[in-house]
């Protein structure tokens, strides 16, 4: 019963897919080499009358929400795999002390490739936000 119910929803999906790719154009191109100059020089007048479309003060705070979070989640994984570590280390077997004995040092790579990374993305932005 399971196999013909795999098999009804793997139909499905092929059917879908099919629908799906009849149904969407395939093609948004200009129709003419006018078309495709008008369009060039619409878009580059835009681009010069707007001056200037980034807007530092929104993009500071884009930057340190997300360095923020990302560094929460980085300090949350490194603790929580060497906490890990440490259990086994402490009251494991034999075997398991010897296999935490051989994920320390890639633990320790990885720690300081994830802190470093954040350290370098730090240092970057207190540099050219000077500039």
């Amino acid at each position: 019963m399971t196999k013909r119910l795999i098999t009804i929803i793997i139909k499905i999906i092929i059917i879908a897919i099919i629908i799906q790719t009849i149904c969407i154009p395939t093609s948004n191109a200009l129709s003419s080499l006018d078309d495709v100059l008008s369009s060039g020089e619409n878009f580059i007048s835009e681009g010069k009358n707007q001056g200037s479309a980034i807007n530092s003060t929104d993009l500071q705070a884009i930057s340190d929400v997300t360095y923020n979070v990302l560094l929460a989640l980085g300090v949350v994984a490194t603790v929580i795999v060497g906490a890990v570590l440490g259990i086994k280390l402490m009251w494991g077997s034999v075997e398991q002390q010897s296999k935490a004995k051989e994920a320390l040092p890639p633990f320790i790579i990885s720690a300081i490739v994830i802190f470093g990374a954040f350290g370098i993305w730090k240092l970057c932005v207190m540099i050219f936000s000077q500039l």
